[in-house]
């Protein structure tokens, strides 16, 4: 095995998604992995890349079938605090037919047996890993690999996070204009509309315009749930 900590340096100082997931890939061959997949459901990692080497046409029709809300391993990543088994879920997780379909398909690609590691986003999205593996050994595998891999994970997983931090990275993802901006900024300060009216010099029916134009933007409803989101997302 190469050096594991000089191949983990690569990771930590990756300047881009797609850099990240190169380095991931040369990182996770140090290990018995046959398939592995990061799946991250913020708002903010739409427009990026999925990381991992399962097969297309399953990574097309899973998302086609928004099997995201449906798999079960999904939902251990969202609930569960530490590395589980799939074959585990439908203990801890209570089976569906959705689920059954969901599982019979999956094995047609062979994705029936493996490892999932949850992540904390954040912003509190669903976070996580799936990982399947040649040995079938998989209790004597995580004893041999469990701790690097969770190791590997999270390393990947708070650089994944810096980078969709970033205000390139905002930006692009929501699009505001330069005078939305400045209505959600002086929102966030307390000012009301009419303040900002005079604040801005533009009447009070545009800076409503402007403050609905952001929300839409970003997937809300309330002015409570624009301050909050923007100061999360550095957007002010």
């Amino acid at each position: 095995m190469d050096d594991l900590w000089q191949l983990m340096e690569t990771l930590n100082t990756s300047t881009s998604f797609e850099q990240l997931g190169e380095n991931l890939d040369r990182l996770i061959q140090q290990f018995d992995v046959e398939h592995y997949v990061y799946l991250n459901l913020s708002p903010l990692a739409a427009k990026v890349a999925s990381t991992g080497n399962y097969p297309e046409s399953w990574v097309t029709h899973y998302l086609e079938q928004e099997y995201q809300f449906v798999d079960p391993t999904a939902k251990g990543c969202m609930l569960l605090q530490k590395p589980f088994l799939w074959r585990d879920c439908d203990q801890i997780f209570e089976p569906t037919e959705l689920t059954q379909r969901f599982w019979n398909e999956a094995a047609e690609y062979n994705l029936t047996s493996g490892l999932g590691i949850p992540q904390r986003s954040f912003d509190k999205s669903t976070v996580g890993w799936g990982m399947t593996f040649r040995t079938r050994d998989e209790e004597q595998y995580l004893k041999e690999h469990g701790k690097a891999l969770s190791v590997v994970a999270n390393s990947f997983h708070y650089r994944f996070e810096q980078l969709l931090a970033s205000n390139e990275n905002l930006s692009q993802t929501f699009r505001l204009t330069k005078r939305e901006r400045e209505c959600v900024m002086w929102l966030c300060e307390g000012k009301t509309y009419p303040e900002i009216e005079i604040i801005l010099g533009i009447s009070e029916r545009t800076v409503r315009h402007h403050i609905s134009a952001a929300k839409n933007k970003l997937d809300i409803a309330t002015n409570a749930q624009l301050i909050a989101k923007s100061v999360l997302y550095r957007l002010v």
